[in-house]
């Protein structure tokens, strides 16, 4: 699709784990060399990576609190993993399109400067959207419920399940599960903890976010069935898994 478009220059986000297409790393890597093989063969500038989705990127899942968390990284607070992944993606296509120039640091420079937030606010007033919640999230849609999930023991995040959570997000309203459903854009959830964060009993987990109190009974339940709490310390799976540029894949980064 993106060679039919006619770009000249193509990034692409291949993600393996729980919540993604590719449920392990070795199907998306091999998925992820063989498009930017095309892609090399087709005389494109190409780059991939292969990310982790074995939790959700960011803290928001749902519509609306999607949004919320792309503006607030916009303007340089947004959650620290959905901001460092979308600077290096941001990075290798500035480095190709530029023969190679200092792809983050101009990155970093539209975010520190706001030209990023501009641009995007540009796009939208282009396609006749509302951005009055660029300057005011209140504007942004909400549910009316919001329900937080505590922690029944001390200790550290071990397992989130990206899939359960989307699973739960549906449930809400979120997402169709049948050709033909209504989507609510107030629903999701919001996370307070990642895998590797410590977390003592009775502190929150997630909050809901919901709009019909079976929906989020349902929900509640089906999110702590999605998290895990160890008595000893965990390490955070890595962000990115593969780097790859042309036909080579990089060297695999550290766990």
């Amino acid at each position: 699709k993106k060679l039919a478009a006619g770009a000249d220059v193509i990034v692409l986000d291949v993600k393996a784990g729980s919540g993604a297409f590719f449920p392990d790393h070795e199907s998306a890597l091999a998925a992820a060399q063989a498009m930017v093989d095309i892609g090399t063969g087709a005389g494109r500038r190409m780059a991939a990576v292969v990310s982790d989705m074995s939790q959700p990127l960011g803290r928001a899942v749902g519509n609306a609190l999607e949004v919320g968390e792309a503006l607030d990284t916009l303007e340089g607070h947004g959650p620290s993993d959905f901001s460092d992944f979308v600077v290096e993606l941001a990075s290798i296509i500035v480095a190709l399109a530029s023969d190679g120039s200092q792809g983050r640091r101009e990155v970093e420079r539209a975010l520190g400067d706001g030209s990023g937030l501009a641009a995007l606010r540009r796009m939208v007033t282009a396609q006749g959207g509302d951005t009055t919640a660029f300057d005011d999230r209140s504007r942004l849609p909400a549910a009316r419920l919001r329900y937080p999930v505590l922690a029944e023991s001390d200790g550290y995040i071990a397992r989130l399940d990206a899939l359960s959570i989307a699973r739960a997000s549906m449930a809400l309203g979120a997402g169709r599960e049948r050709k033909g459903d209504s989507i609510d854009l107030t629903v999701g959830v919001l996370l307070e903890r990642k895998i590797g964060e410590r977390v003592s009993r009775g502190e929150s987990l997630a909050v809901v976010h919901a709009n019909d109190e079976r929906r989020l009974a349902r929900a509640s339940e089906m999110l702590r069935a999605a998290i895990d709490v160890s008595a000893t310390p965990v390490s955070p799976p890595p962000l990115i898994l593969d780097r790859l540029t042309g036909s080579t894949a990089a060297p695999r980064a550290p766990a």
